[in-house]
């Protein structure tokens, strides 16, 4: 190969790792900006409640059923990030190792993390009773395409 072709081929070479470096810092920069999952889904469902054409009074039954939802999952985050914690301090002592403890917290943990997944359960139904049929496909669509994307359904 001549070496003004060897060049281009570099050239070609590193442009194309800086157009992939610079779409790497990118994604990252834009998820950084995202947040964490659960905020994002929190701003999709309170941005669906506010554009639903709901009447006044189904509204308000689902911003107060949201709010609690947020509130009961608020405390048990905590409540598992605490729980975490502990163990962390139990594995970070120095002397005897309280294993009964330890086992403890995960039991807890994995208790706390069945009453999350219950909450959810029990959340979903709730909107679904208070949208009725004729607004809860519209919102958990709307909701859907917000978090995860795909086709509105009609």
């Amino acid at each position: 190969m001549k070496p003004e072709n060897k060049r281009w081929v570099m050239i070609f070479s590193l442009a194309l790792n800086i157009g992939f470096v610079i779409m790497a810092a990118y994604g990252l920069y834009a998820h950084y900006l995202a947040g964490p999952s659960h905020i994002r889904h929190i701003q999709a469902i309170e941005q669906s409640l506010q554009e639903l054409d709901l009447p006044p009074q189904i509204k308000q039954q689902a911003k107060a059923e949201y709010s609690r939802f947020l509130n009961q999952m608020g405390l048990i985050r905590s409540e598992i990030r605490a729980t975490g914690h502990n163990n962390f301090e139990l594995l970070s002592r120095e002397g005897t190792f309280d294993q009964q403890a330890f086992d403890q917290n995960w039991a807890k943990i994995f208790e706390l993390g069945s009453r999350k997944y219950a909450l959810v359960k029990e959340h979903l139904m709730n909107m679904h009773q208070i949208l009725g049929p004729e607004y809860s496909a519209a919102f958990f669509n709307d909701v859907k395409l917000k978090t995860q994307g795909g086709e509105k359904q009609k």
